[in-house]
């Protein structure tokens, strides 16, 4: 008789009661039904909408037959009405209630009660627990593999945290730096400004005192040419060559202060656009140092 899951024959436990090796899933005949179950057995509501598997026993007859699905303690099975019933791997268990592996115990212990486990049986017991304590220790083995390898990993993201709160900080501290270079800095160009303020006030006190200088020449020479005396307040006795040295020389230095004040303008324009752009840096290290 072949397997109907898999189509590998099925080789036979005990009387009545057939496996396969391949896939582990159990022919249960009619007869071993009725002396294993005081019910009759399985009963329960079949489900039509799903396709069963072909009936072993009928397709060694040369019959082509689907087994009807049944469910049954929770548990689907197919059933072949005149033949027996299919359990694929585990079903059988679950239907007796014993763990895995001892589904073969309990049916032969109903059907044979008294009777000592044959030595199929038992030693397909063995093996079965055997494998099943493998399992366990594989599945250990894995378990262990794997809180080693989520360990590695938390302590990976520690690190990669550790090492990550040290880059901000190195950061943090790289912009504060920039700011205070940035505020000396604009405290430099502010500086320069004032400096240029006051040099425009030197340049207009120079450019006044020429204008009263020239002034005072000219009133000199009209007050000659009149022959009068100059006015009171001002010096008498001042020659025409003293005045005109004195403008010249206030000429001189109001040439000397406008060359300084154009090179001054120059450096101002130059200091304005410094300082535009270092504003603007400005914002955005304490935008910067704002958000960390």
């Amino acid at each position: 008789m072949l397997c109907p899951r898999c189509g590998d024959l099925l080789d036979t436990v005990i009387d009545g009661i057939l496996e396969c090796t391949r896939c582990q899933g159990i022919w249960l005949a009619q007869p071993a039904i009725v002396r294993g179950f005081a019910l009759p057995w399985p009963v329960g509501p079949n489900t039509w909408w799903r396709r069963g598997l072909p009936c072993p026993e009928c397709a060694g007859e040369g019959l082509t037959s689907e087994m009807q699905l049944v469910q049954s303690a929770q548990v689907t099975v197919d059933r072949c009405q005149g033949h027996g019933v299919w359990l694929d791997h585990g079903e059988l268990a679950r239907v007796l209630g014993v763990q895995k592996g001892e589904e073969l115990a309990a049916i032969f212990r109903a059907l044979y009660a008294g009777q000592p486990l044959p030595d199929a049986i038992a030693a397909r017991d063995q093996i079965l627990a055997t494998r099943l304590r493998e399992a366990e220790d594989r599945a250990a083995v894995r378990e262990a593999e794997e809180q080693r390898r989520l360990a590695l990993i938390e302590a990976e993201r520690a690190h990669q945290a550790e090492l990550q709160a040290a880059r901000d900080a190195e950061e943090k501290q790289r912009i504060e730096v920039r700011h205070a270079e940035e505020q000396r800095r604009l405290a430099a160009i502010e500086a320069e400004r004032v400096r240029e303020v006051a040099a425009r006030a030197v340049v207009r006190e120079a450019r006044d005192n020429r204008r009263a200088l020239l002034r005072e020449a000219e009133q000199h020479q009209r007050d000659e040419e009149r022959g009068t005396q100059p006015p009171s307040g001002r010096e008498p006795g001042v020659s025409r060559e003293t005045l005109e040295r004195n403008a010249a020389i206030a000429r001189k230095r109001v040439r000397l202060c406008e060359e300084q004040l154009l090179e001054d303008r120059a450096k101002l324009a130059s200091t304005e656009r410094d300082l535009s752009i270092a504003r603007g840096q400005l914002r955005k290290l304490e935008d910067e140092l704002a958000n960390r």
